[in-house]
């Protein structure tokens, strides 16, 4: 469920702007209101089961499995959600959320890549994460190791990590 979550919570600012179409659509007068009501329902439903899954993980106990390291070098990943809208938000614009067949084009191809990533463990960076004021950073560990970490710390200015794993990918630093 993290991963579904974390990936419904990465298309926020897409939400957001659905959200505000559909209100606007609502107060001036629409021939389909049902749709937006709908839209709108499903949206505001999606955050509310989302975000205390994914803040339970990221706060959760982690004793188990956490594993210690030494820090040699650290890089922040600073573009992550700029690339991230530039190429999985903003194209999905195209999509006209106000017309069923629209909002039903948006869920074909919205269901085959919300598969494609849980399938493959991919962590998709969001916004909400940069809210709560995580940043991904790369690090080289003293054993030469390169993992990916999520931390709410400046790993810039850190010489030890205590983590465990989110996925293939990323791990979280629970220190």
């Amino acid at each position: 469920m993290f991963q579904l979550s974390m990936f419904f919570l990465s298309f926020s600012p897409l939400w957001l702007s659905i959200v505000f179409i559909d209100a606007k659509n609502l107060i001036c007068g629409t021939a389909y209101p049902w749709t937006e009501r709908i839209s709108i329902a499903c949206i505001v439903l999606g955050v509310i089961i989302s975000l205390p899954i994914m803040v339970k993980r990221l706060k959760g106990n982690h004793a188990q499995n956490k594993k210690q390291v030494e820090i040699k070098t650290a890089k922040e990943e600073k573009f992550l959600i700029a690339e991230f809208l530039m190429a999985y938000i903003f194209p999905l614009f195209a999509f006209d959320f106000t017309q069923w067949d629209g909002v039903a084009l948006f869920l074909i191809f919205f269901l085959i890549f919300c598969w494609q990533c849980i399938r493959h463990s991919y962590l998709c960076v969001n916004v909400i994460l940069d809210l709560m004021h995580y940043r991904v950073y790369e690090c080289e560990m003293e054993d030469k190791t390169i993992i990916k970490v999520l931390s709410r710390r400046n790993l810039l200015a850190e010489k030890k990590l205590c983590y465990t794993a989110i996925n293939n990918d990323y791990v979280l630093d629970i220190m």
